[in-house]
């Protein structure tokens, strides 16, 4: 059985035993406050490695995300947790440089600029004119577009992004902004579809600026669960209520059962993800993400070097590219994001492409397996 274990002095009384069942971002964090206010702390993780969806694959120099690869400097608990770890070192500024296609040009702006929204030729005077209109408006929202005030944008759920859109832009910003950049690159959903609370709150958390890590974001978690008692392959089998507090009972990957644990206490750590249910214009299940590596012409896409694009991200428009409605560009991302001056992408296909929902139709080379892992079976609605 594998295990993550940091040694720490115990108090000088017996400390109450906390569970957290989970070795995701939100039970490592938990854990991790817990042993800080003095609790012997276990976390019980069933896959093989901790992390959940905030964890980096390397693999031959790719680092790959397995969840969310655009961090905005408005994370702030994030990064207070990044300086308490002693990583703030490790963590540096990401690139905000995005790409829109228009008419077969691409029109390269940074996200966090108004000065480049006001120079882009992607969008006419009339449309920067109806967005600038639309920011006290906007900015009269925010307070109910936090993380712990969603509850207050009941308006905002009975919208549509492209409802709101029209009321407050033009068709021209939904065209060749709202769509492409929602539908394209953040949640890969059409605005028809999409909640404007949703648009609204993306727009208020990710166009700001960027920050991560050459190592990823997944150095974070892997952090946390070094310097916790983390059992992984673990599959809790029951928890109940006791006088003193808990019981859980659980099985390692062996099939061997452990347990019951007594966790002294009133409350129980909420497992890793338990309560955020996904927002409506979240992708489901089965949502295909390709992931391409750069290494030869034998690979998809067929070039030698990365491409010369400076941007991180291009967005594409599904009603003039309905095959291929996205490219990241994760080498352009941070530096040493890849090593060897290679390039990693990934592209998004749309509903109508031929690997929609299933595998590439261009095969790996048969020279070299595919070094990715499968992707997910579901994106995360945090913006990748």
């Amino acid at each position: 059985m594998e295990t993550h274990q940091h040694p720490f002095t115990a108090p000088a009384t017996p400390a109450a035993t906390a569970v957290v069942v989970g070795a995701g971002i939100a039970g490592l964090t938990a854990a991790w406050r817990l042993r800080r206010a003095g609790l012997r702390v276990r976390v019980l993780e069933r896959e093989p490695a901790a992390g959940g969806r905030m964890r980096t694959v390397d693999h031959e120099g790719f680092r790959v995300e397995l969840g969310a690869s655009i961090l905005g400097r408005n994370y702030t608990g994030m990064l207070r947790l990044i300086e308490e770890l002693g990583l703030t070192h490790q963590f540096g500024p990401s690139s905000t440089l995005c790409g829109f296609d228009r008419d077969n040009t691409v029109h390269r702006l940074r996200t966090d600029s108004r000065g480049d929204l006001l120079r882009t030729r992607l969008i006419g005077p009339r449309t920067k004119a109806a967005v600038f209109r639309a920011l006290p408006n906007f900015l009269a929202h925010r307070r109910c577009l936090d993380w712990d005030t969603m509850d207050r944008n009941t308006y905002l759920d009975a919208l549509s992004a492209s409802q709101y859109a029209r009321r407050h832009l033009t068709q021209e910003a939904i065209d060749h902004l709202c769509e492409p950049l929602f539908g394209g690159g953040i949640v890969l959903a059409s605005p028809d579809r999409m909640a404007a609370a949703d648009m609204l709150f993306y727009t208020a958390k990710l166009l700001v600026p960027h920050f991560n890590s050459p190592q990823g974001a997944g150095l974070l978690t892997r952090t946390l669960a070094d310097r916790l008692d983390v059992e992984l392959n673990t599959r809790v089998t029951a928890v109940r209520r006791r006088d003193d507090g808990f019981s859980v009972t659980w099985r390692d990957g062996a099939g061997r059962a452990h347990g019951p644990c007594r966790r002294r206490g009133r409350r129980r750590p909420r497992p890793a993800g338990a309560g955020h249910p996904a927002r409506a214009g979240s992708p489901g299940p089965g949502l295909p993400l390709l992931a391409a590596l750069l290494t030869g012409p034998d690979r998809l896409p067929r070039t030698r070097t990365p491409p010369r694009e400076r941007a991180f991200a291009l967005f594409l428009a599904r009603r003039t590219h309905p095959a291929l409605v996205g490219i990241e560009l994760h080498h352009n991302k941070i530096p040493g994001r890849v090593d060897d001056g290679r390039g990693l992408i990934t592209l998004h296909p749309g509903r109508s492409s031929p690997t929609a929902g299933g595998t590439p139709t261009t095969p790996p080379s048969p020279k070299r397996p595919s070094p990715l892992p499968p992707p997910s079976s579901r994106v995360s609605a945090t913006p990748s």
